[in-house]
C-alpha cells in the first residue's frame, strides 16, 4: 500500500496545482471533521463553511456544523442548519438529534418529542439523560 501511494498517489497530487486537490468540498469537509475531533470548533466551522460554499447541497455537512452550533449554545442557526440537512437527506438522525435538544431549549416539548421519535425510527440512541430531561420538563414519557 505504501509502494502505490509514493509510486502513483503522491507523485499526481504533487502534480496537481497547489490549491487543486485541497480547494474541493470533501477536503474543506474532511479537514472540519478533523478540527472537531481536536475540539477547534471555530475552526471546523470555518472550514464546513468553506465545504458548503463549495457544495451547498451536503447534509451531512449542515447537519455537523449545526451540532457544533448547538455545543457553542447558537441554538436558532443550529436548528436551521439541522432543517435544511434532513431536507437534503432525511436520513440524517443526527439533525433530528440536533433539532429535538434545540426544541427542548426553546420550551416546545412536542416538537423536541417529535423529533426523539423520527430519530429513533431511523436507529438513532438519544442520550438517556436528555430522554429523562425532556420526559420530567414535558411530563410525558414519549
Amino acid at each position: 500500500m505504501r509502494k502505490l501511494l509514493a509510486n502513483f498517489l503522491l507523485p499526481v497530487l504533487l502534480a496537481l496545482p497547489g490549491a487543486a486537490w485541497a480547494d474541493t468540498a470533501e477536503f474543506y469537509h474532511n479537514k472540519g471533521v478533523e478540527l472537531l475531533d481536536r475540539g477547534q470548533l471555530n475552526q471546523a466551522v470555518a472550514n464546513f463553511n468553506k465545504a458548503l460554499e463549495k457544495n451547498p447541497k451536503s447534509g451531512k455537512t449542515y447537519a455537523i456544523r449545526g451540532q457544533i452550533y448547538l455545543e457553542q449554545g447558537l441554538v436558532d442557526q443550529a436548528m436551521s442548519d439541522s432543517a435544511v440537512a434532513l431536507k437534503l437527506d432525511p436520513r440524517l438522525a443526527i439533525a433530528h438529534n440536533t433539532l429535538a435538544i434545540g426544541y427542548f431549549r426553546k420550551g416546545n416539548f412536542d416538537q423536541a418529542w417529535d423529533h426523539v421519535r423520527k430519530g429513533q425510527s431511523l436507529g438513532y440512541k438519544f442520550d438517556d439523560r436528555f430522554l429523562r430531561n425532556l420526559r420530567n420538563a414535558s411530563g410525558r414519557q414519549n
